[in-house]
């Protein structure tokens, strides 16, 4: 059951206990708030569950560019199928058969290129499982699903010339290749077309052109507006806050999101790794708020700790003599 589970799983599992057995005796015992029980919370509730969100985002992020986690999903396992079939002379299929690609090859070609091309890649890929999930498809037969899938945007000769440079000898040999090198630099003619190389996959068809982004609106900020609040009315208002209430609160996200990531690595679908690299994060940033709120609670209701309020001011009485 375990045998998919890697080295750096295992590190993440183990991480994920030692903090969980910290929040644990936290909830239960409740010590007092000296410096040492301070640390310790700090080690369970912020630097073991960041080890362990670093770790599972790193399995999680492998886990999705291989073959298998796209085929997953139904809707998806006719193109895979056809990559793994050894007679078949699609491109999708032909690149398969390289080992540069091997299992990777849906997200070598479909990856977004560029300074920002991982995050943008993995952000549509968590988009393509929100719409499988929560937009129909997974109730859709497979054929009718084939037909409504499109391409988020036209396909970019950049992911293509990624490996076959323009620089290289044998792509400057063909003819084609340098009558259109302008024309396939500036994506005026597809790699892709039917004139060219063809479709990756033998059902592929033109994607729809991409949205035009919408125009964004400035958001008035408040800030410039807000009447400025003195440090002494802030540290007033979070020393009125519950301490104990914000620590085991703390303690309940960071428990709930370390459920959430190790899920992920015992069981890596596509729904539970989206889950460890969303809700859990969110759920782990939660918790380390609570915490810090709950250490500035403390520090501000320390005994010598400075407040709002005025000193008594002190006045002379009339009726004292003087001399």
């Amino acid at each position: 059951m375990l045998s998919h589970v890697t080295p750096a799983g295992w590190f993440c599992l183990v991480a994920a206990a030692a903090s969980a057995a910290i929040v644990i005796w936290y909830l239960v015992r409740e010590p007092p708030l000296f410096l040492r029980t301070k640390l310790t919370l700090l080690f369970g509730v912020g630097a073991l569950p960041a080890a362990v969100a670093v770790s599972s985002t790193t399995i999680g992020m492998q886990e999705t560019t291989e073959r298998r986690f796209c085929g997953s999903c139904h809707v998806m396992q006719r193109h895979t199928w056809n990559s793994e079939q050894p007679e078949s002379m699609s491109l999708a299929a032909r690149h398969a058969r390289n080992p540069f690609f091997g299992d990777r090859n849906c997200y070598v070609c479909h990856a977004d290129y560029g300074m920002l091309g991982y995050p943008l890649t993995k952000m549509n890929g968590m988009k393509h499982v929100w719409h499988y999930y929560f937009g129909g498809y997974k109730d859709k037969s497979l054929d009718d699903a084939v037909d409504e899938i499109d391409l988020y945007k036209p396909y970019d000769n950049l992911n293509c010339r990624q490996c076959h440079s323009g620089t290289l000898v044998h792509f400057k040999s063909i003819a084609d290749h340098q009558s259109l090198e302008t024309e396939l630099a500036n994506n005026r003619v597809s790699c892709t077309s039917a004139g060219c190389h063809g479709f990756a996959h033998p059902f592929s068809k033109f994607g729809k052109k991409a949205p035009k982004p919408n125009d964004v609106k400035a958001a008035h900020s408040a800030a410039n507006s807000a009447a400025p609040v003195g440090s002494a009315s802030i540290r007033s208002t979070v020393a009125r806050l519950p301490q104990r209430l914000l620590l085991r609160t703390a303690c309940y996200l960071v428990l709930a999101a370390l459920l959430v990531m190790c899920a992920s690595i015992l069981v890596p679908k596509p729904v539970a790794v989206i889950a460890a690299m969303s809700v859990g994060h969110v759920l782990g940033a939660l918790g380390v708020a609570c915490f810090g709120l709950g250490v500035l609670v403390e520090m501000a209701t320390r005994p010598g700790a400075p407040t709002s309020v005025r000193p008594p001011t002190v006045t002379s009485d009339p009726d004292e003599d003087h001399d």
